[in-house]
């Protein structure tokens, strides 16, 4: 788990034409970061189970990068496309989904840093000085919002929910064939935040 602040970007829908541009010459790395000890901080190692239940095409990959951060950085290694999947704490509310460039939010190891506390933010800036020509050329995060991050097994409805939602919209983008037939409750978008925005919601509050 990562705390991050001012996180402006929501999920972003994908529509037929983009999925169609999906090939698969292109091979893309989908990693679940989090402590399944530790109640919503699970939701990544957790929607990778789920993905892998529901099966994806060749070119695909799942890991569970549980939180070892330096695995996430070799993982990378020769991937077209990087997607990393995490629990935040930013003080929005529960089950709030980002969607964020990886660049945006990798974070350079400092000295003397021990490998307890390499987290993916560090790796997504240690893969790229390392690999070099091996550096996946896309890496984007997936954040989603988390409540409880205490020792325990259960993900909070809010959050649980908001997985489900990311589930569908990353078979949506990779894997259409695989769509769940049920009904998964809409995703969270709201676009860019901006002042207006943020007048409109109070004036209906």
């Amino acid at each position: 788990m990562i705390r991050t602040h001012n996180l402006v970007t929501t999920l972003k829908t994908t529509s037929p034409e983009q999925v169609s541009q999906q090939t698969d010459e292109q091979t893309t790395l989908i990693i679940g970061c989090g402590n399944l000890l530790r109640s919503d901080d699970a939701v990544g190692p957790v929607l990778i189970r789920r993905l892998w239940e529901l099966g994806l095409p060749d070119h695909i990959r799942v890991c569970d990068g549980g939180t070892a951060g330096m695995d996430v950085a070799f993982q990378m290694e020769g991937m077209d496309e990087v997607i990393i999947v995490d629990a935040c704490r930013t003080g929005a509310d529960p089950g709030t989904l980002y969607e964020i460039p990886g660049h945006e939010v990798e974070a350079p190891p400092l000295t003397q840093m021990n490998l307890h506390a390499f987290r993916w933010d560090n790796a997504i800036a240690f893969g790229r000085w390392l690999l070099k020509d091996d550096y996946p050329s896309k890496v984007t995060v997936f954040l989603i919002e988390g409540t409880c991050f205490d020792f325990g097994m259960d993900i909070s409805p809010e959050v649980a929910q908001s997985m489900e939602t990311l589930v569908n919209e990353l078979l949506k983008r990779y894997n259409p064939d695989k769509l769940p037939t049920h009904p998964i409750p809409g995703l969270v978008v709201h676009g860019i935040r901006d002042t207006s925005q943020a007048e409109e919601a109070s004036h209906e509050s």
